[in-house]
């Protein structure tokens, strides 16, 4: 497990599960975790030996500052694009 280097994933930023089906029970068996919490949309990754990893950022995949500042910037220009369709028709006779 140390040379897999799975820790390292967290001071990347990201939560991660090594686990897999167990053949007799068919339940999920985790081996590895980075935390307790349960991840809520991670990437899954099967492997060719019977393990699988899931991924995921511990921010979540939503940037909501980055929505949020894309948002801002569409508003602006929407509002420019009108004061500028209004100032040119205002010109018109």
């Amino acid at each position: 497990m140390k040379r897999a280097r799975l820790k390292e994933l967290t001071t990347q930023g990201y939560r991660f599960e090594l686990w897999r089906i167990h053949p007799d029970s068919g339940t999920r068996q985790v081996f590895a975790s980075s935390s307790d919490h349960v991840l809520r949309a991670p990437v899954d990754h099967r492997f060719d030996v019977p393990n699988a990893l899931s991924l995921e950022p511990a921010d979540g995949w939503i940037s909501w500052g980055w929505i949020a500042l894309e948002s801002t910037a569409w508003v602006l220009i929407g509002a420019l694009a009108a004061l500028l369709a209004s100032s040119r028709l205002r010109g018109l006779p």
